[in-house]
């Protein structure tokens, strides 16, 4: 088993943790009873996230720790841009066929914005701002 094996195993079952200890399938709020191993897991996905590109980044060349941090930045910025402009439509659609309840398309907005916002924090820390 290699390095990047052994991450990729650790980060699926960090996801799995994730999942166990939130409210519901959207993973935006823990569940009462398991906040503290919610943020914990939450943390730890992020750090082998984090593990998984600097792997990434050496296995190709020598980037400074910056440079790893801004392309994983903008991996996340996408993804979240991404969910941002089809979230109206999968809402609209999903509320359409009852098959989501007003409260978790609320939710996964905040969460959306939660995700944004920590990005735009992240990215302010790494430009020294």
């Amino acid at each position: 088993m290699c390095r990047k094996e052994f991450l990729e195993k650790q980060l699926y079952m960090a996801r799995h943790n994730l999942l166990y200890y939130s409210e519901n399938y959207l993973c935006a709020n823990p569940m009462d009873g398991y906040e503290e191993l919610y943020y914990d897991t939450a943390a730890e996905i992020g750090i082998i996230e984090d593990m998984l590109a600097e792997l990434h980044a050496d296995a190709n060349q020598v980037e400074s720790n910056s440079d790893v941090r801004v392309r994983s930045l903008k991996k996340r910025v996408k993804g979240i841009a991404r969910r941002l402009f089809t979230a109206e439509e999968t809402i609209a659609r999903s509320l359409g066929r009852g098959g989501l309840r007003l409260e978790d398309a609320q939710m996964y907005l905040r969460s959306l914005c939660k995700d944004a916002q920590h990005s735009a924090q992240e990215l302010a820390n790494i430009a020294g701002l």
